[in-house]
């Protein structure tokens, strides 16, 4: 039996991306701002930061795993409205199954990861009353997730993205109307996602059933390809875990600063998702000859203009976004100085998933592995030295993980040249890496020198970008490489 799929128009589909996703980012900005202002930096807080880091490592990679293994499946059988109503209960009740088994392993693990890092018997108390409070939000946002899955494979991507934007008002409003301690983080969370979720399963009730069986032999074949994704997946969670596990020997306040630096430096990477615009075009075997360096010398070219923009407005940024309520002015100049170490990762935010999806799609999930694996125990190593061995100050833990990041962004890239052998990486981007490093640095070194205020920097720092983005147009220009894209 067959059923009619209402599909959308792929370019107003395009422009609801862009707009349902531009709105519902703003909003997450929005929110946390609004929990900078109410617990600025403290204990607590990094508590709830830490805890979401494990989270990502054992139950949030189960909805990126969905994506690549269920969504292929589905699209297969999306006109066979047996098949497909059987295969979204067999997978709802996989996903369920999976998410309550990996939160009880959490649940039993973490009072054990506490100790290793030497949290006392009191604060550990205080991780699992946080754990609890994100509990709810747990289960709820990879059963969300799958939802999206399901109207995603039925060509319906507004009603995810309107379900995305309902769930992140409604978090933000909760938290606006409670905000009273740490754990009204968790229950804004869990009351957006439920009221989303509803949304959803109001659009595909009709298609779906609580009850599938997931002992069969196709999702059993499915089953297969988790351990080596979640390997994947899990390794990238544990790069991002390790920073934080070595900012807890440091004084409160730092791992809540590390949040809200890459909410900052990551803002560029959410606009741009270059990944998806170079992607296609790079995979396909007609367009081979389209170098990697090629997107990188655009990489470079919109990346270290606004590397310097950040270091050079630093306060200025900080104090826009988080100098309200309990953000105090140390606090500002602390969030500040750590800006202006981990704005180098604009580039590695920027170039790493385009790198990690290529290899992705070329099945080269081994390489990822050896990349992610490598840079673990390279980020872990350097700093158990820094802590414990040379008692560096905390500054050095945001450089190593900015060094660390580098290194597989360059690992990476090579990997690519691998994967196409017919590819060679462009030996002139190497320069520009140097060039525009090396500005930078002189450039920061003037406006330290000079000792500008923060108001007359933004109109200064803003010349020398427009500068440096000429200067890498001319560049690229004359190298005759951009122009290979058009």
């Amino acid at each position: 039996m067959k059923i009619d799929i209402i599909k959308e128009n792929p370019i107003a589909a395009v422009f609801n991306t862009l707009g349902f996703n531009f709105i519902s980012k703003t909003i997450g900005y929005i929110r946390m701002i609004l929990i900078a202002s109410v617990f600025a930096l403290n204990m607590e807080l990094d508590y709830y930061f830490y805890l979401q880091s494990l989270v990502f490592i054992f139950i949030v990679v189960i909805s990126d795993i969905n994506d690549i293994t269920l969504l292929p499946k589905l699209l297969s059988i999306k006109n066979r409205v047996d098949l497909s109503r059987a295969a979204r209960s067999q997978y709802f009740m996989l996903t369920l199954i999976m998410v309550v088994s990996l939160n009880l392993t959490l649940y039993v693990v973490l009072e054990y990861i506490l100790i290793i890092n030497n949290y006392s018997k009191n604060e550990i108390d205080q991780m699992y009353l946080i754990f609890y409070s994100i509990l709810p939000v747990n289960i709820l946002m990879p059963i969300f997730n799958l939802f999206g899955t399901f109207l995603r494979a039925r060509k319906n991507f507004t009603i995810f993205l309107k379900a995305q934007l309902i769930a992140t008002i409604f978090t933000v409003a909760s938290f606006i109307i409670y905000h009273d301690n740490i754990y009204s983080i968790g229950l804004s969370g869990s009351i957006g996602y439920a009221i989303g979720l509803v949304y959803l399963f109001s659009h595909i009730r009709k298609d779906f059933s609580f009850f599938g069986n997931v002992f069969n032999s196709e999702v059993l074949v499915l089953l297969r390809q988790y351990p080596k994704l979640y390997i994947v997946f899990g390794s990238l969670g544990l790069l991002l875990a390790t920073d934080r596990f070595f900012l807890s020997y440091y004084e409160s306040g730092n791992i809540s600063i590390l949040q809200y630096c890459i909410m900052i430096v990551s803002l560029p990477y959410a606009l741009l998702k270059f990944e998806d615009i170079f992607l296609t075009r790079i995979l396909h075997k007609h367009h081979i000859k389209v170098s990697f360096d090629i997107i990188i010398n655009i990489v470079i070219l919109i990346s270290f203009p606004l590397i310097l923009f950040v270091q050079l407005n630093s306060i200025l940024i900080v104090d826009t976004l988080f100098s309200y309520g309990d953000f105090s002015v140390n606090e500002t100049e602390r969030t500040a100085t750590i800006l202006r170490i981990l704005s180098w990762q604009i580039l590695p935010l920027i170039q790493w998933p385009l790198i990690y999806k290529i290899l992705q799609f070329r099945k080269r999930q081994n390489d990822l592995i050896k990349l992610l694996g490598f840079s673990i125990i390279l980020n872990g190593s350097i700093d158990y030295l820094a802590v414990f061995i040379f008692n560096l100050s905390v500054e050095y833990i945001f450089l190593i993980t900015v060094i660390v990041q580098y290194t597989l962004i360059i690992l990476g890239t090579g990997f690519v040249d691998i994967s196409y052998r017919k590819l060679k990486l462009n030996k002139y981007f190497v320069m520009a890496y140097i060039n525009n490093i090396s500005a930078i640095v002189l450039i920061n070194i003037f406006f330290d020198y000079l000792n500008f205020d923060t108001y007359t920097k933004l109109p200064l720092s803003l010349i020398f970008v427009f500068i440096m983005i000429y200067m890498n147009i001319i560049y690229s220009v004359c190298l005759n490489r951009i122009y290979h894209l058009v």
